[in-house]
Formats: C-alpha cells, structure tokens, sequence
C-alpha cells in the first residue's frame, strides 16, 4: 500500500560511510552482541541521519550500522534521502525503528511522519524509505500536497 506522502527515493548512499557522533549521558558497548547502548538525551549524526532521544540501541554487523531504535517522549528521526531534497524525511513517536538495510522504519506511540509538505499522524506508522510503500494504524490522519496526488 502506498502511502502516497512520499516519493519512493533511497537515502543519501554516503550516510553509511560517514563517521559516527554521538552525545549522551551514557553509554555502552557489547562487542559480542554488537549493540551500542546511549542513554540520556542522546543526540545521534551520520551523515544526514539525525535521531534525538532518551534511549538509542546501534546494531551494528562487521563494523557496520545495520538497525537503530530510540525511545523517547517523542524520540525525534530526520534524513535526507535524496540529495536534491529541501527538506528531510522526519519521523516521530515514542518508538522509532530503522532498518538501514532494507529502509524499514518503524514509528510507534503518538506516531508523526512528514516528508515535503505531506504529513501523516497516527498510533503506528511503517514506512519504506527505498520504494515509498507503508501503512499506518490507529486514527490515522493525512495531509497531503497536490503534487503527491498526481497533480490532481
């Protein structure tokens, strides 16, 4: 089901290649689990990417970010993912979820998500990042720009 609030576009390809910064009160890393764990007003930079939130867990695969989560009242989500783009692709919820490798993104609680001018709200929200397609649950609400529509 396309949501038709956003085109289908894949993110900044570089993201993945830049480093890692983050600040927060806490952390912690599990070499064996390969999770890094930021607790505490956790602000979150990779390239474009930018996650704002209480509690934020980094899964990571030989080296690499392959999944974020973040819990926060409301955890905060933006990325460019075009390079043309104006404005990012901004989410928020109490819950968000990113699977980098397949574009995945999971927004749950109070869920938020805009992407140039086209918003939608509701409980629960999934959206795929790489080909635009997704579905919201939960006292949905949409707006919608002219140009999302076709132009109708």
């Amino acid at each position: 089901m396309s949501l038709g609030i956003c085109t289908p576009a894949l993110a900044l390809p570089d993201d993945t290649k830049q480093p890692i910064k983050v600040k927060a009160k806490r952390s912690e890393y599990n070499n064996i689990k390969g999770i890094m764990t930021y607790s505490g007003q956790v602000e979150f930079q990779q390239g474009s990417i930018r996650l704002y939130a209480d509690e934020v867990f980094i899964y990571l695969v030989d080296g690499n970010v392959t999944k974020m989560t973040a819990n926060g009242k409301p955890a905060h989500f933006r990325q460019l993912l075009k390079a043309e783009d104006k404005q990012p692709l901004e989410a928020e919820g109490n819950y968000l979820e990113y699977n980098i490798s397949n574009g995945d993104i999971l927004i749950d609680g109070d869920a938020k998500l805009n992407r140039t001018g086209n918003n939608m709200s509701g409980g629960k929200i999934r959206y795929n990042v790489k080909d635009g397609s997704g579905q919201a649950d939960g006292g949905v609400e949409m707006t919608l720009q002219p140009d999302a529509l076709g132009g109708q």
